[in-house]
């Protein structure tokens, strides 16, 4: 059985499964620079280590989900931050393991 399909049917049980919380906040609560018009979409790249970590403090206590951290880099937050040009690293930077 897969660990999708265990978490489906642990679902379908009724069982809570905790997702991660507030992760681009974090980031922004613990100090990262923040990407003019984008967010905290620069995180990734930049402070990669504190990510990371919050992903961690997550899992630490009882995320079994943790989702990537990609809600403002889409092309559209990138090019009014300008810097578009960096899309695919950004993004692939987002969520692939250290």
């Amino acid at each position: 059985m897969s660990r999708y399909d265990n978490l489906i049917d642990r679902l379908r049980s009724g069982e809570h499964i905790m997702i991660d919380g507030g992760t681009g906040t974090e980031v922004e609560r613990r100090g990262v620079p923040q990407l003019e018009n984008a967010w905290n979409g620069g995180g990734a790249l930049s402070h990669p280590e504190i990510v990371r970590g919050i992903h961690e403090d997550y899992i630490r206590h009882g995320a079994e989900i943790i989702i990537s951290n990609t809600f403002a880099t889409s092309r559209h937050a990138l090019s009014d931050a300008g810097v578009d040009h960096q899309f695919e690293e950004y993004n692939r930077r987002g969520v692939e393991p250290e």
